[in-house]
């Protein structure tokens, strides 16, 4: 059972969530008594939303420094083909990004997954949006620990939208996931600010339980 008490900045009473200027995004403390769940992680999953949301595409990239994106990676593994409903995992991200002249890099994981079969995708996805890390720790505190981890490659990277490869494999319970492909990437915020990547079966990802390819949409996203 996850127990949560609220902390709301002075300046923000009154204020939209993501009006951001001048807020605490992630407004909440949060006590697990799962292993597996942290009050860290949670809120950097709510910032990362709650940026996301509050910022539009990258108009151009920065042509130096360095960033590092904390936040985290949904995956639902639905019954059909863009079902509501299945296996969702989310897990703790980690992007790297580094900038020149002559374009970017990205690189990093997503770690620490946990899991929830038979689950309606809906819940998890409605926490996320409401940037409220509290409301986030209440519907994965139904989740289970699961094992593995998702490595993110992107290179000669000349634009704000890009391509990234995904790879590696998760294991929930009894079933093992393999990830291949590709995702498309884009960056938000005039300083890119935010790292925003989304995949989809059959469209460039596959993922294959070890003997059948399965319905698959993977978001990451991470704010600096």
């Amino acid at each position: 059972m996850i127990q949560t008490r609220s902390i709301l900045n002075a300046a923000c009473v009154g204020a939209s969530l993501f009006a951001l200027s001048g807020c605490d995004i992630a407004i909440a403390l949060v006590e697990s008594d799962s292993e597996f769940l942290s009050e860290e992680f949670l809120q950097d999953a709510a910032k990362a939303k709650a940026e996301f949301l509050a910022l539009g595409p990258s108009p151009t990239l920065p042509t130096m420094g360095t960033g590092t994106y904390i936040g985290f990676g949904r995956i639902d593994l639905a019954d059909t083909l863009y079902g509501p409903s299945g296996t969702q995992l989310i897990g703790q991200a980690q992007l790297d990004a580094t900038f020149s002249g002559s374009g970017a890099t990205v690189g990093g994981s997503v770690t620490n997954f946990s899991y929830r079969n038979n689950t309606v995708f809906a819940a998890l996805r409605e926490a996320l949006e409401s940037g409220d890390a509290a409301q986030v720790g209440t519907v994965v505190d139904e989740f289970k620990p699961a094992s593995g981890e998702l490595t993110v490659t992107a290179n000669a990277i000349t634009d704000p939208l890009f391509s990234a490869d995904i790879t590696g494999s998760i294991k929930t319970g009894t079933e093992s996931f393999d990830f291949d492909g590709a995702t498309t990437g884009q960056f938000y915020g005039d300083d890119a600010q935010v790292i925003r990547l989304t995949g989809t079966t059959p469209n460039g990802l596959t993922v294959n339980d070890g003997s059948t390819d399965r319905n698959a949409e993977i978001t990451i996203i991470g704010a600096k």
